[in-house]
């Protein structure tokens, strides 16, 4: 069974002394920090973080470009390699991944190295790594990702998942296979900006030799990456939002007010004369005038 394989820097994240990154994203807006250590954060306009400390200069810059900020990015016309190469001479690059993502071309067939599967290898004692497999990867087959590494101090954790469950795909089609790297991040962006396969990369440190299809996929020539649709921006995604938000008031308040203002009017009650309709009203105004 052949398989489209595609591969992708799926996480980075560095610091950085003064807040400069050659890549067009500029700030957004401030946001609450979802990082304990720095309490100033900004949102760019791919959706990427920055984060620093009011009152610790040495602390530097944080920046977290997850999944979709780096899409938008390569959306836009960068080259995840040239992001790469610019966080290795510039930056200190805090953490990496490495995704290889697959399934089989036939669209009616199974992935037969899903992520059960994987488990299966490990308590055959099929795997070669430096890693060690979750003590539980076997025990719950339901469970759609399995983790070999330390889930704790995270310094270098592989994990498989069935990426078309969160699609609404059918199970065991489309399975991604990630690598998280916090400890010798300089090493893997070293074989990121040499142009070595990402597979290849992943199969240093975890590996199915004797797994034809484990093989098949890691070895395998990538695909050009294909998003379904257009990453938005950080101020698309909110205009996006507000129209929600909006369009969910105009299609429901007024229905509600309505309902509200016959059962009255059927005790015999007009709505000029309906006290707790005019006192609804003066609080919506109340509430518009402190803008």
């Amino acid at each position: 069974m052949s398989y489209i394989v595609t591969q992708n820097v799926d996480y980075l994240s560095f610091t950085l002394k003064i807040p400069r990154i050659f890549f067009n994203d500029k700030g957004y807006a401030n946001i609450k920090s979802p990082n304990s250590h720095y309490d100033m954060c900004e949102q760019a306009d791919s959706g990427a973080l920055h984060m620093w400390s009011s009152s610790n200069d040495r602390m530097g810059h944080h920046y977290v470009y997850a999944g979709k900020p780096l899409e938008y990015l390569r959306q836009r016309g960068h080259d995840e390699r040239e992001i790469v190469q610019w966080c290795l001479e510039k930056t200190n690059i805090t953490r990496i991944d490495l995704a290889v993502t697959s399934q089989p071309e036939d669209d009616n067939k199974k992935h037969a190295f899903a992520p059960h599967m994987l488990a299966w290898a490990c308590r055959d004692e099929l795997l070669k790594s430096r890693l060690k497999p979750a003590k539980d990867i076997t025990e719950n087959m339901k469970t759609e990702t399995k983790y070999i590494g330390n889930r704790t101090s995270r310094a270098r954790l592989f994990r498989a998942y069935d990426k078309g469950i969160e699609q609404g795909m059918i199970p065991n089609f489309l399975i991604r296979y990630e690598m998280e790297t916090r400890k010798g991040t300089k090493t893997i962006a070293r074989a990121v900006v040499k142009n070595e396969p990402y597979g290849a990369i992943i199969r240093r440190y975890v590996d199915f030799p004797s797994q034809s299809t484990w093989l098949e996929i890691m070895n395998a020539e990538p695909a050009k990456m294909q998003h379904s649709e257009r990453i938005l921006s950080a101020q698309e995604m909110d205009e996006q939002k507000s129209l929600s938000r909006w369009t969910w008031l105009q299609d429901s308040i007024p229905k509600t007010i309505k309902k509200a203002l016959h059962e009255d009017f059927k005790r015999g009650i007009l709505p000029s004369e309906n006290e707790q309709f005019v006192i609804f009203i003066r609080n919506v105004m109340n509430e518009i005038d402190i803008y």
